[in-house]
């Protein structure tokens, strides 16, 4: 599997057209020095916690919650905007769904570079005025759809663990490369190691048909340990050895 830096998230550039990143390094340099702690159960007060969660959470002050519900959950580098077009025009990728779009922060920007997506929501909390392109009232039977060529973009997809939302999605889809924005299983500090992004059970259906061929680290909010995967259809199994052993490739 091919990784990325993260020491590559010092080369972001491009600030004026991606609002999202640049507020995140302002805020983030102006931080409480102890908010990476909020969720120890011994190193601050439980005073102290409430501040920092305050700091966190607030909707009435500039905070990572606040941007989240302006821009998206995760926030996109420039690196990893650069790589998704290197992988659409390498796979010659037709279209992009993306599900559970929310404002489709990512996928304005990825347009405005020439990437061609088709978006869709089952939620409707977001008023036309606060999304950046065009989004679809639809949910996982808009995949039907889809062809080979097209890939799927599944950025923070289940909002509860009991959600079938990002199964339905992976299930759904006809084609051969889905891209992953989000926490995976144990890399989160949420309970649920799973993660806060995507469900078990949708986890389990990408890995089924589906592996990782690039993991590529994102900027973070210290509750969060968001990454961007790509992942490649697998070919049945086929045995390599007289042991039985057998391996798959990439479709």
């Amino acid at each position: 599997m091919e990784k990325d830096a993260s020491s590559d998230h010092d080369r972001d550039r491009d600030h004026e057209e991606n609002e999202y990143l640049l507020r995140h390094l302002l805020l983030m340099q102006e931080k409480p020095k102890d908010v990476e702690l909020f969720s120890h159960p011994l190193a601050v007060s439980e005073e102290r916690r409430e501040e920092l969660v305050g700091w966190l959470r607030s909707t009435e002050e500039e905070s990572p919650l606040k941007l989240q519900i302006l821009f998206s959950f995760s926030i996109p580098s420039t690196l990893a905007l650069e790589r998704l077009m290197d992988i659409g025009n390498t796979l010659k990728i037709e279209r992009w769904f993306s599900c559970g779009s929310g404002t489709a922060y990512w996928e304005a920007l990825l347009e405005a570079r020439g990437l061609t997506f088709v978006c869709f929501d089952k939620n409707t909390l977001y008023p036309e005025e606060m999304r950046f392109m065009a989004v679809r009232t639809a949910g996982p039977e808009t995949l039907s759809e889809s062809t080979r060529d097209d890939a799927l973009f599944l950025a923070w997809p289940d909002a509860q663990e009991e959600s079938t939302f990002g199964e339905d999605c992976v299930k759904g889809f006809n084609g051969n490369v889905i891209v992953h924005v989000g926490e995976l299983f144990g890399e989160t500090i949420g309970v649920n190691p799973y993660g806060q992004s995507t469900s078990k059970r949708c986890q389990e259906a990408l890995a089924a048909h589906f592996r990782i061929t690039k993991r590529i680290p994102l900027p973070q909010w210290p509750y969060q340990c968001d990454s961007l995967t790509v992942w490649r259809r697998i070919t049945d199994p086929v045995s390599c050895d007289n042991n039985g052993t057998q391996y798959v490739s990439f479709i």
